[in-house]
């Protein structure tokens, strides 16, 4: 870690501080008109990605979510099933159904 003296730090506060006074100001130029467009142009092209990602999870990882969580209520539902009254296992011979 570097030591930087303290008054460093005070000084980029009072530069950024007055760099904040002349935006307010309008001592500084407005922003471009291009620069305005190319960040529209992201903020769509991100929007887009969003949507496309929403898209393919949805239509793959979302309905292999819900299967596993099927699969792990019926292991559930299994192991409730399997265990006699004061939560004990049953022998094998009673645990079957049918017989």
């Amino acid at each position: 870690m570097v030591d930087v003296p303290l008054n460093a730090h005070r000084i980029d506060i009072l530069k950024y501080a007055r760099m904040a006074k002349d935006w307010c100001f309008g001592l500084y130029p407005p922003l471009q008109d291009e620069v305005i467009v190319s960040d529209a142009e992201r903020l769509s092209v991100t929007q887009s990605n969003v949507k496309m990602l929403q898209r393919h999870f949805q239509a793959d990882t979302l309905p292999w979510i819900q299967r596993l969580k099927q699969k792990e209520q019926i292991l559930q539902q299994r192991d409730a099933n399997s265990r006699g009254v004061g939560g004990k296992r049953l022998p094998y011979s009673l645990n079957k159904r049918g017989s």
